[in-house]
């Protein structure tokens, strides 16, 4: 094997780890922003603050918050509700200052989550 066969036979094994540790990376933070976003949600009754959290009498909004990964060349995944009015909270409208719940869980998420990542990209190459 001469010496570029062995460097482009790293370079191809350290890509493949990029690969593997990036999507596994995306899964995890995604469910970790899910898991957050859930935990920021407070039970009781009455308007929350602006800018805080938003309270859930029902708990209807933590149960609907949902991960979809999409496996494919590069994985992809989405975090969020199909309620309407989890997206008027975390917006606002033109009635209602926002009540973040979702962006808040994704950057808290994410600084769980990055710090193995290099760890873990280090350890399979």
């Amino acid at each position: 094997m001469t010496g570029i066969s062995a460097l482009l036979k790293d370079l191809q094994r350290v890509a493949e780890a990029g690969r593997e540790v990036a999507s596994s990376a995306v899964e995890e933070l995604a469910e970790e922003t899910a898991s957050v976003a859930r935990s920021r949600i407070v039970s009781g009754s009455g308007a929350s603050a602006p800018g805080s959290a938003p309270r859930s009498k029902t708990g209807r909004l933590e149960r609907s918050i949902a991960v979809v990964i999409k496996r494919a060349k590069n994985t992809t995944a989405l975090v969020g509700t199909d309620m309407l009015h989890g997206r008027f909270l975390e917006l606002g409208t033109g009635k209602m200052e926002p009540r973040p719940w979702l962006m808040p869980a994704f950057e808290e998420a994410k600084g769980t989550v990055w710090g193995g990542l290099k760890a873990e990209f280090e350890g399979r190459i």
